[in-house]
């Protein structure tokens, strides 16, 4: 291992090396990039509608279109099985709705465990 020669601490197990968190953008800049947006949105049109590039960038100009647009689809997450035969998949559970919640609440707590699986 190398030798600390430059005389800083390492961290304590469980502190952070940030601790104050990610500084905050300037107020100005941010209202500036904010302003920008329009331009940023007809930038991304002109690229998608212009026939001479290869189909990569354009593909890429209407995909980030759409994701300012609609959102980011959600990702499906295989937690086992098989790559073609998932036997569990997660869907991020901010995008449901309080009602879905509830009925997931409900399911679980209704659900029995299994009797030994052996027998």
């Amino acid at each position: 291992m190398a030798e600390n020669t430059t005389g800083a601490k390492p961290w304590e197990p469980g502190q952070s090396g940030n601790p104050g968190g990610r500084p905050k953008m300037p107020p100005e800049l941010l209202q500036r990039l904010r302003d920008f947006t329009p331009r940023v949105i007809e930038i991304w049109q002109e690229i998608a509608n212009d026939t001479r590039l290869k189909p990569e960038p354009r593909l890429r100009a209407t995909e980030l279109i759409a994701e300012r647009a609609y959102g980011k689809p959600p990702q499906d997450l295989n937690l086992g099985g098989q790559p073609d035969n998932p036997f569990i998949v997660a869907r991020p559970l901010a995008g449901l709705t309080a009602e879905q919640i509830e009925e997931i609440e409900r399911m679980l707590s209704e659900a029995q465990p299994e009797s030994n699986l052996l027998d």
